[in-house]
This record gives C-alpha cells, sequence and structure tokens, in this order.
C-alpha cells in the first residue's frame, strides 16, 4: 500500500481543508464538500469516500460533484504517504488517521452525526471496513473490494503470509449489523468477481449488485447512481424520490 505523486492542485472550490496528524507529526489531508441544502440548522448525511491504490482524493472530485446534489456532503480522505500527505502507510496507522478525520466530520454543525456513510473503492473498501470495524457507520458501500490482503497476494503469485497489513474484510462482514451494499463487476481483472460475491453474502444486511463491467467502477454513472440513492433512500439516509 503505497503512492507517491508530485501534487500541486490547490484545493477545489468550495472544499473545506482538514488535517489529520499522524504519531510522527505528518499531516494527511482531507476536503470536505457540504451537501445541497445543508446548514447548521438543517444538518444533513454524509459520507466518507476511501479511493484504491492507485489513486488520490484529487483523482475522484467526481464523487464530490455528483453526490452533494442530493444533499449529500462527501468527505473525501486521504492516505498517509499519498499526494501531498506525509508518512508512511500502514493499516493501523491509516485507521488511527481515518478515526480522526471520522470525528472532526461528526464535530461539523452541517452533518447529521447519525448519519454518516463509508464508502470504499478497491482497497479503498478494505480501509472502509476496517475503520467500520472501529466505528459504526450508518452504512457501508464496498465497490470492486477483495475478501482480504492475503487471498489477492495468492492471486499475484506471492504467500499471503507475507501481507503485513492483513486486511480481512470477509471477517469483519460477519460482524457488521448495519446495511452494507456490495457493487463488483464480473468482468474484473483485478479483484475477481468471486471475491464481490462472497462479500455480498455477508453481514446481517448486506445487498449485492454485479454488474457487466471490469475494475474501474463506475462506468455507467446513470445506473450508478440510481442503484447509490435507492439504497441510501431505503435505509433512510436520504430523503424524498
Amino acid at each position: 500500500m503505497s503512492m507517491e505523486e508530485e501534487v500541486d492542485r490547490p484545493v477545489p472550490p468550495g472544499a473545506r481543508l482538514t488535517w489529520a496528524t499522524t504519531e510522527e507529526g505528518d499531516l494527511v489531508e482531507g476536503w470536505l464538500f457540504l451537501g445541497e441544502g445543508v446548514s447548521v440548522e438543517r444538518p444533513g448525511p454524509a459520507l466518507v469516500f476511501f479511493h484504491g491504490n492507485n489513486e488520490l482524493i484529487d483523482h475522484c472530485l467526481e464523487f464530490a460533484e455528483v453526490y452533494p446534489k442530493w444533499g449529500l456532503s462527501v468527505m473525501l480522505v486521504e492516505y498517509r504517504g499519498y499526494g501531498r500527505s506525509g508518512g508512511k502507510p500502514s493499516r493501523e496507522g491509516v485507521r488511527s488517521d481515518m478515526i480522526q478525520f471520522y470525528n472532526w466530520l461528526v464535530d461539523q454543525p452541517e452533518v447529521d452525526a447519525d448519519r454518516i456513510v463509508f464508502q470504499g473503492r478497491s482497497l479503498g473498501g478494505a480501509v472502509a471496513a476496517d475503520l467500520a470495524g472501529e466505528v459504526a457507520p450508518a452504512a457501508l458501500i464496498l465497490v470492486s473490494t477483495f475478501t482480504s490482503m492475503e487471498v489477492m497476494f495468492w492471486r499475484f503469485g506471492i504467500p499471503g503470509f507475507m501481507a503485513s497489513d492483513k486486511y480481512r474484510t470477509e471477517s469483519l462482514m460477519e460482524t457488521f449489523s448495519f446495511p452494507v451494499l456490495v457493487i463488483h463487476g464480473n468482468r474484473d481483472n483485478i479483484v475477481p468477481v468471486g471475491h464481490g460475491r462472497e462479500l455480498g453474502s455477508l453481514g446481517a444486511d448486506t445487498q449485492y449488485i454485479e454488474y457487466d463491467a471490469n475494475h474501474d467502477l463506475p462506468t455507467d454513472w446513470d445506473r450508478f447512481q440510481t442503484d447509490i440513492q435507492r439504497f441510501l433512500r431505503e435505509k433512510g439516509i436520504l430523503g424524498g424520490p
């Protein structure tokens, strides 16, 4: 888990910038985009988005453009050692940063703390599930996510015991009582669809959707939006049609 890339893009217009601080004093970046119509007087739901391994928050701005139109605030969180953020990534370190971001988000007066959703893509799904094992969200959305890091190591010919950060999403799923939506592509060439099917069968309140698509979801934004909105409305997180 690492990605080093020089990024000089300024904070996007409308984003509220915050930083988590690592044990060594390095700073990790987060951006919050408020949903349309939310205010201190009318706090609304929020979604924390966890990106994949070969991405940065700079690459995920489409979520900050689409979701706020529903009245859903979006927080894009970075990982240690990625982009402008310092430190060295590890499961424990990243979880510590994500807890800081979550606590900061809960304190924002425009956010309804009882309607915070986690959404992760690929590796980000494992990070989201790992955080959900510490602080339960109102709902969890896993997109193109693997069952465990060990299984992924074996897929690429590396013994599973070599995985230092043992993200075991399937074990966590068995303990979750909150709603979970799992989305996977049946032509995923990175994380085979069997991972999504297994995760989709676990948990007390899990829905599974399979697309005719590869790893890079969403490929069809219209369908993706419809599926996400339907799920969030069914679970009482988004209001109104």
